[in-house]
């Protein structure tokens, strides 16, 4: 391989590295994105919905930990708020997918 090709390489890592570290808001919003869309993808393609739920439960933690980082009383309540509607959600969609009639 090239010399300029492995710098150019490393320099896109670096340019990488440098965007999430300017933006990790932006970064971190991108990651709970697409494990959402792995979960639609397992639930939709793939059709496994339980392993979809399993899938968007992790974004769920995922995004309460974050709504929670700053461990003011305001954003604890948010958190709490946002995990016991989606885990409300989440139950409603596994029991009316897979409990449902068939």
């Amino acid at each position: 391989m090239p010399e300029c090709a492995v710098i150019a390489c490393f320099g896109s890592a670096l340019d990488a590295s440098a965007a999430i570290q300017r933006h990790p808001a932006a970064a971190r919003l991108l990651l709970l994105a697409a494990i959402f869309a792995c979960g639609c993808f397992e639930a939709f393609i793939l059709k496994s919905r339980a392993l979809a739920c399993a899938t968007w439960f992790i974004c769920l933690g995922s995004l309460t930990a974050w709504i929670a980082y700053s461990w003011t009383t305001a954003a604890i309540a948010c958190a709490a708020v946002v995990f016991v509607s989606g885990l409300l959600a989440l139950i409603v969609y596994y029991r009316a997918v897979i409990g449902g009639p068939r």
